[in-house]
């Protein structure tokens, strides 16, 4: 089974913002985070609004889910977020799925995954408040 990105999720927690990419079975994708300029939608190169000074590109390898809606404008609702302005779906390729993530500044974050093939998968990106 191919793996796919069934959802993402964000919570709130007392020294970090937590996002959440849940993963199907499969095999663990590959997947990036950086800090980047512009969040470009992909793949149609329209640069997208994000709200908050500064914004990380997550980058997927696997494609977008029945559920998952990848162009979404605000796939998670951050509002009373410390650090998150917005979470934005910049589109799902040739098996690329791409979220912009809108924060109120550059500041430390950590990516990792957690999961086994069987349960799925979860990539999470931890942003410093």
């Amino acid at each position: 089974m191919a793996t796919r990105v069934r959802g993402v999720r964000a919570g709130k927690h007392g020294c970090f913002d937590r996002l959440v990419i849940d993963m199907s079975g499969g095999k663990q994708p590959p997947f990036s985070a950086r800090y980047v300029k512009q969040i470009v939608a992909d793949p149609s190169g329209k640069i997208l609004k994000v709200r908050g000074k500064a914004k990380i590109l997550i980058v997927v390898r696997g494609p977008a889910g029945k559920r998952y809606h990848a162009n979404a404008v605000n796939l998670v609702n951050v509002s009373g977020f410390k650090t998150f302005r917005q979470v934005r779906g910049a589109g799902s390729f040739e098996r690329v799925t791409s979220i912009g993530l809108g924060v109120r500044a550059k500041l430390a974050f950590r990516v990792f995954e957690l999961g086994s093939s069987q349960a799925g998968w979860r990539i999470v990106i931890d942003v410093g408040q």
